[in-house]
């Protein structure tokens, strides 16, 4: 009986999981030697849902920590020591100080970023204008807008800005790309199935901002990765099932 309630608990805690980030690995343990990691069949791997909606996001109206060395973001994962106003960095395990405004933090009063039901946590930051921004400058960030009417108020899975945007320094260490989503379709299902994936996908292309770039895999016997921009005549890149690829032989299959 022990045993079992164990194993549900362990169940609950997976699904909780899921529900709280959006996330779903292939396995719900690491392979204990190497020679467990040979001998997966499936890798080790995860299935994660971008801006997945939460009611009980608590309001995050300022900008988040980030580690001084890898630039990771302060969450429940890393080391707090609340004497010294220290934390350690979960990714790199670099020792950093909290910001002034953490000076009043407690054991009892903790901020959202540091509580472990918020694994994942949605922030809203401040964006200043820039007077040397030309007008027609245009900026694209990951997320949703939370209000449109105004342009001070951003999340950081949100939307497009327009005109005389600064980015703080933290965002300008990497290129501003648009949003990618590659949508990859298991081909061998009942037609009703296939049906119900198609309008799916449809819908959620239809929420997408324009600027977005979107990639198409379909598998079955066959995998095929498809040209969206090749005009009326649809055309794809076809690689054989039952065959193991290396990453070089993808890519110069690509280049044709």
């Amino acid at each position: 009986m022990k045993q079992c309630a164990t194993m549900a608990t362990m169940s609950e805690y997976i699904q909780q999981t899921e529900a709280n980030d959006g996330i779903r690995f292939s396995w719900n343990v690491w392979p204990a030697s190497r020679l467990d990691a040979a001998q997966l069949i499936v890798p080790v791997s995860c299935l994660y849902t971008p801006m997945k909606e939460r009611a009980d996001f608590p309001p995050v109206m300022y900008d988040p920590v980030v580690c001084s060395r890898c630039r990771a973001i302060l969450n429940p994962f890393c080391q707090v020591d609340l004497r010294t106003k220290a934390w350690v960095c979960c990714m790199c395990a670099c020792r950093n100080t909290f910001p002034p405004q953490y000076a009043g933090m407690t054991e009892q009063n903790l901020p959202a970023e540091l509580m472990p039901q918020f694994t994942t946590l949605e922030y809203t930051i401040t964006l200043l204008l820039d007077q040397e921004s030309p007008p027609e400058s245009k900026l694209v960030i990951v997320g949703k807008r939370r209000k449109p009417e105004t342009s001070t108020g951003w999340s950081l899975r949100s939307a497009e800005l327009h005109t005389n945007i600064f980015i703080p320094a933290f965002f300008q260490k990497a290129p501003v790309t648009p949003m990618i989503f590659l949508y990859v379709m298991d081909t061998c299902l009942e037609e009703a199935e296939f049906s119900n994936l198609k309008s799916a996908i449809q819908q959620s292309i239809a929420t997408l901002p324009p600027s977005t770039l979107v990639g198409l895999i379909t598998f079955g016997r066959m995998v095929h990765i498809h040209r969206l921009n090749s005009g009326p005549i649809a055309k794809s890149w076809v690689f054989k099932g039952t065959k193991d690829y290396t990453g070089a032989q993808i890519q110069v299959g690509l280049s044709d």
